[in-house]
């Protein structure tokens, strides 16, 4: 199945389809792992941190009614699984220019962004 983890509307439908394609998923792993070097937009927001962050835990988050359904109709316990980098604390400089205020909008800065660290 097709799935753009850059694209709001694909993970719609590949959620979609896999809940009606689908009697029975016992688990389900969320990974993206895109490394960008050069800022980008993806839907308003800077590429990496939609794609790896966002987009991801919109994936995970829209599954979950599957999920329980899942483990109600067949009374087993599905697993969730989301996949992070050590990335993340290797970016603390990046994270530390958002600490003041909104995460996102401190991340979404382009002049501010050192994609080196991202």
């Amino acid at each position: 199945m097709h799935l753009d983890m850059a694209s709001s509307p694909s993970i719609k439908s590949f959620v979609q389809k896999v809940s009606t394609d689908f009697d029975r998923i016992d688990g389900f792993v969320c990974n993206a792992g895109v490394m960008i070097d050069q800022w980008a937009d993806v839907e308003g927001m800077e590429s990496s941190m939609a794609i790896n962050v966002v987009n991801t835990l919109q994936l995970g988050i829209l599954l979950m009614p599957k999920l329980s359904a899942v483990a109600k109709k067949h009374g087993i316990h599905p697993t969730l699984v989301f996949i992070v980098s050590v990335l993340g604390y290797t970016a603390k400089a990046e994270l530390d220019k958002s600490r003041k205020g909104n995460v996102f909008d401190g991340l979404n800065n382009q002049q501010r962004a050192n994609m080196d660290q991202r």
